[in-house]
């Protein structure tokens, strides 16, 4: 197989390999041979190694001779207790590339420099190709931008068992509502972020009202509070369809055989069952915790799902099917 044209095709591969080979090498490089190997001009180096120095991995030492500059960096004698195999960068790089879109450009760019120093631990110089190979399609994406520092307080409050005060805008009422939430996760769940926890009534109250589970777009107002909580996630048990927990409920739809194979590939619930006719068609029966998401996802199949039960179901998507096609009329 012949090699590649250039094994460093990225500006940000091209960073991560500087940094590499300055940190391992433990030798000094002119400008003029890093431009070369990195098959680049000379003010790419000089940006690139600025870069460096900004990620404060480690500090480049730098001087003049004979008027050509010259890099190296001085090995930082902990850096020995702890390394990185290339297939865990890598993989570290494929959970970058999985989450990242729906991160605030802001946690993204942190990422990306938590990525690079992650490479100052390498257990060698020659360092994986950080290229993105993961293609993430999505609809309808929320921008995060201004939830910065929500998502931050959020996991910072989880890992430390923290209160906080949410002010929170449902879509039924404009008017923020304030509540008393011990936050435990921060959850992705169709290209939106939530946050998940216990709604207190009054701080050091001992028994929670019930879990709730928050919009991160629609949280107005997070404040930590300096009290503290006890509060964990339930032992894991059979998990319904739905994100949004409420009171459980059985379903059972009818599949036609023409999306069958796209419903008996995925997982819709932790108990479901699925009886297959001879036509192809399917029944996927499961538990669901979320009305309205049971309700959304069977419309989303058109006329190619049939709710067999519950009746009220059956009769709500029955309504809204009408609805639509009074709209469209």
């Amino acid at each position: 197989m012949p090699a590649k044209k250039d094994p460093y095709a990225s500006p940000a591969e091209k960073v991560m390999g500087l940094l590499g080979l300055l940190l391992f090498t433990d030798r000094k490089y002119s400008l003029k041979q890093l431009a070369t190997k990195f098959r680049c001009s000379k003010q790419n180096i000089l940006r690139y190694a600025e870069q460096i120095e900004r990620s404060h991995v480690v500090s480049l030492k730098t001087e003049m001779v004979e008027g050509e500059r010259y890099y190296w960096s001085e090995k930082k004698p902990q850096l020995k207790s702890l390394h990185f195999t290339p297939e865990e960068l890598q993989h570290l790089a494929l959970c970058r590339d999985l989450v990242a879109h729906l991160m605030p450009v802001s946690i993204q760019n942190e990422i990306e420099a938590t990525l690079l120093k992650a490479t100052a631990f390498a257990e060698t110089a020659i360092l994986p190709d950080f290229g993105s190979f993961c293609g993430v399609q999505f609809k309808g994406r929320i921008d995060y931008s201004p939830f910065h520092q929500v998502i931050k307080d959020i996991v910072a409050a989880s890992a430390a068992k923290q209160l906080c005060s949410v002010q929170y805008v449902t879509t039924r009422s404009p008017k923020a509502k304030e509540y008393l939430f011990a936050p435990v996760k921060l959850l992705a769940f169709r290209e939106s972020l939530y946050t998940h926890g216990w709604l207190l009534r009054e701080i050091g109250d001992l028994e929670p009202a019930h879990e709730i589970t928050f919009a991160i777009q629609r949280i107005e107002n997070l404040d930590v509070l300096n009290d503290a909580h006890g509060f964990t996630d339930e032992p894991p048990e059979p998990k319904g369809f739905g994100v949004i927990d409420h009171e459980d409920f059985r379903v059972k739809v009818k599949f036609d055989n023409s999306v069958a194979g796209y419903v008996q590939e995925r997982i819709w619930s932790d108990d479901q069952s699925i009886k297959q006719y001879k036509n192809g068609n399917i029944d996927l029966e499961f538990a669901a915790n979320s009305w309205w998401e049971v309700k959304s996802w069977v419309l989303s199949f058109g006329g190619k799902a049939k709710v067999v039960f519950p009746k009220e179901l059956r009769s709500e998507i029955k309504e809204a099917a009408e609805a639509i096609l009074a709209a469209n009329s």
